[in-house]
């Protein structure tokens, strides 16, 4: 591998790295291997998107994630100016922005399909949530087949 390739592979790993790319944080901290990961789905039917996320816990996903960035940018504003006046603007200010904005990316991000890894019954069409009876039968059928337990 040529030496302006490598730097360029770094760069782009490094950025999917600073913006929360989940598939680089996978890599990075080993929970995915490289050779297992999706590339597209090409040759897979088109199927119906689920999300498993609601809008309200995206929403408190992200205004706890913003509670510690509050403290630690409370900490470091004040240390410079010495106002607690500033430093509650400041941080009031950013962090209302953030919310906002990490909630929008979060959103974009659920509608990307790229590095997720499918469910294996994903592509089969679901219209409703399954009755306890027909659970029960879905259940026992995969026992049969020895899929479960």
């Amino acid at each position: 591998m040529k030496t302006g390739n490598l730097i360029r592979l770094i760069k782009d790993y490094a950025i999917r790295f600073l913006i929360g790319d989940s598939l680089s944080w996978g890599l990075v901290l080993g929970s995915l291997d490289a050779d297992t990961v999706d590339s597209g789905d090409r040759n897979l039917p088109k199927e119906k998107k689920t999300s498993f996320e609601t809008h309200t816990r995206a929403w408190i996903k992200s205004i706890v994630w913003r509670l510690f960035g509050i403290v630690i940018l409370g900490v470091i504003s004040w240390s410079i100016t010495h106002s607690w006046k500033e430093m509650s603007l400041i941080t009031i200010l950013f962090h209302s922005i953030r919310i906002v904005l990490y909630y929008l990316h979060e959103r974009i991000w659920e509608r990307i399909h790229w590095g997720r890894i499918k469910h294996p019954l994903s592509v089969l069409p679901v219209r409703k949530a399954l009755d306890p009876e027909d659970l029960e039968i879905v259940r026992n059928q995969l026992q049969k087949l020895g899929y479960l337990d």
